[in-house]
């Protein structure tokens, strides 16, 4: 795959937490962008970079009431032998899972300080 641009697409199987959740990823790899971000960024060792865009629609009561798109771009030092456009979606969605949590551990710290 090195040199390759590629996508992936992710659904959410049903509908959780009121709310039906697609993402989709295209990576890039091409050497050529590589040496040019590596040589021009404050970062070393770009192996790839991504974008991803997630399309999510929000229910109440079975029906559409929002819909919502958001896309975020970024880079990694992983190589695509090492990490596939798929695994880089778990990834992304594993991290922003482990960011909810500290904040929400932040929140309930903060409420507790300001109670005591």
């Amino acid at each position: 795959m090195t040199g390759d641009e590629t996508d992936a697409r992710k659904k959410m199987p049903k509908i959780q937490h009121g709310r039906h959740e697609i993402r989709e990823i295209w990576v890039s790899d091409k050497p050529e962008l590589m040496a040019y971000l590596n040589e021009f960024s404050n970062f070393e060792d770009i192996g790839q970079i991504f974008r991803i865009h997630r399309h999510v629609e929000h229910y109440e009561k079975s029906v559409v009431i929002k819909t919502t798109h958001e896309v975020i771009v970024g880079f990694t030092s992983l190589p695509a032998d090492r990490a596939n456009p798929r695994s880089l979606l778990d990834l992304n969605r594993k991290h922003w899972t482990i960011e909810l949590n500290h904040n929400m551990i932040d929140s309930r710290l903060q409420k507790a300080d300001h109670s005591a």
